[in-house]
């Protein structure tokens, strides 16, 4: 996204009721009309709604899109591997995209949405040798630093007039039509990116090697009717593409459709299905080159229902987690990274007390938890002696794999995650941590345990303490994903003696050769 300043506070804008962008429009921010009210279908029954009422009023009510079609949604949008690394054109934050590393033979790029930026189209100019066709009717002419092939004046659309131009006959004007070369497409044109699509006949689709969209009106999703036009689209793609790369825009956030956690605005990377051969999903996120596009906030993690476990193997998580932490006072969390669980913890009113070992990622985490007053981080490496000196391993995930051991099997799932750096961190007893600051564990019944390899170090550094959990929540492997780490197996037999229960395991992930990766929860027998 290429934002002005109207646009940015057109994202931020907080707002309570969805509503169904206008198909046809221009780069320009448009206004926010509240006139439809979407309702979680579940909760409708407990609802005395007068919709003829509402309508006198201008608003229409309906049902929500039901969570399984959202799910499914982002299911189809989980980025692939390939054999094409990603390298980043453009700005280094706004105006910057992500494109496989498979442009040798590209002709040229259509860019429909430039406004007054044309960073990523002068880079892709300079770098690869691919000049643009450029249209916009939001301005009169083209950025003057850019060389362009040509410029239109007019906004991409579904149909043809004095003000607009469908992408078909766009390229129908074009002399490169006849080329033989592919084609690159980047479209960034607030929420007309759905028509425009549809509108366009497969084959001139299919023209296109490689496609950057920005993808707006996330928030409509959540109409049924409006659904039906998103789902055609996508299905319309991804009959010819494959998503290779999903980054959410930092400065429009997420919303919450009825316990579906989606970014508002984001950009996805398409390579076309003949040029590529999928070796598994991306389970990186942030991408190590993905940047926020403002950089005045911290840059937005994919959620992780958008890339994590499958469908029905989340849900039961997220039931899981529901279920436990709707019996706790508060939660001990160590293993924090950038403290994704802290909206579900909440809207649950719990006091949290966050552990984090890696300095930047603790003092990231304190910053945004300023709105979250029953909230505290903590800086501190726990294990099961106190002053002991680590080499600590900083992965490039976003530290979320980051560890005091070094990897064995870790790679074989995820090939991907690397060690990046090294710190020097020594290392506390959080026995020792809360006589220190004389913490009130009677806060707190849950432990939440993600610490890479760690985990039974941590437990036997609570010594006695320990024993005032109720649950305890491990994420474990039951074969050596880090070399010297503790194993599934060895954690249950270390609860199991501290008068503790495997009550449920969910699989997370999966070893070529067999062997898997759990959220487990114990309970207190």
């Amino acid at each position: 996204m290429r934002l002005r300043p109207s646009m940015q506070s057109r994202c931020t804008e907080k707002r309570s009721i969805g509503t169904v962008p206008a198909l046809q429009g221009s780069r320009q921010a448009r206004p926010c009309p509240q006139q439809l009210l979407i309702i979680n279908e579940s909760s409708v029954s407990d609802m005395k709604i007068d919709k003829r009422a509402l309508l006198g009023k201008g608003v229409f009510v309906e049902r929500m899109t039901s969570i399984s079609a959202l799910m499914e949604m982002a299911k189809a949008l989980r980025p692939v591997r390939t054999l094409y690394p990603l390298e980043r054109f453009g700005a280094a934050n706004d105006g910057g995209y992500l494109l496989p590393a498979d442009l040798q033979g590209v002709g040229v790029c259509f860019s429909p949405g430039v406004g007054d930026l044309a960073d990523f189209e002068k880079d892709i100019l300079q770098r690869a040798g691919i000049s643009s066709h450029l249209a916009d009717g939001s301005v009169s002419s083209p950025p003057k630093s850019l060389n362009a092939k040509s410029f239109l004046r007019k906004y991409l659309g579904s149909h043809d007039s004095e003000t607009h131009i469908t992408l078909d006959s766009w390229m129908k004007s074009s002399e490169d039509l006849t080329a033989q070369a592919d084609f690159l497409l980047q479209m960034d044109i607030e929420g007309s990116e759905y028509v425009s699509i549809l509108a366009t006949p497969d084959a001139q689709l299919k023209r296109f090697r490689i496609i950057l969209l920005e993808i707006h009106d996330v928030e409509a999703w959540g109409s049924p009717a409006f659904f039906r036009i998103v789902k055609a689209f996508f299905e319309k793609i991804l009959q010819h593409f494959v998503v290779v790369h999903n980054h959410p825009n930092n400065a429009c956030g997420v919303v919450d459709l009825g316990g579906f956690v989606a970014p508002r605005v984001f950009e996805l990377t398409f390579h076309r299905r003949d040029r590529v051969r999928p070796s598994g999903y991306a389970s990186v996120f942030p991408h190590p080159l993905d940047r926020g596009n403002l950089t005045s906030t911290e840059d937005l993690v994919l959620p992780r229902n958008w890339w994590g476990p499958g469908r029905a193997r989340q849900s039961a998580k997220v039931r899981l987690e529901l279920q436990f932490l709707q019996q706790v006072s508060g939660v001990i969390h160590v293993g924090a990274n950038a403290g994704q669980e802290r909206d579900l913890y909440d809207r649950l009113g719990l006091p949290v007390l966050w552990v984090e070992a890696i300095p930047q990622l603790a003092r990231r985490l304190r910053a945004s938890l300023a709105g979250y007053p029953l909230q505290e981080t903590i800086e501190c490496l726990l294990a099961d002696e106190d002053g002991k000196q680590y080499l600590f391993n900083v992965a490039n995930n976003n530290g979320a794999s980051s560890s005091i051991y070094e990897f064995a099997l870790h790679k074989d799932v995820w090939p991907e995650v690397e060690f990046v750096g090294k710190m020097s961190l020594r290392s506390r007893t959080f026995q020792a941590l809360v006589a220190e600051r004389g913490l009130d564990m009677s806060r707190y019944e849950a432990l939440v345990l993600d610490t890479q390899g760690s985990e039974l170090l941590v437990m036997k550094g609570f010594g006695p303490l320990l024993d005032s959990m109720k649950f305890i929540w491990v994420e474990a492997a039951d074969f050596e994903a880090y070399a010297g780490g503790c194993q599934l197996g060895q954690v249950s037999e270390y609860l199991s003696q501290r008068g503790f229960r495997e009550d449920v395991r969910v699989e997370i992930a999966r070893h070529p050769d067999g062997g898997r990766y759990f959220d487990v929860l114990f309970v207190r027998r």
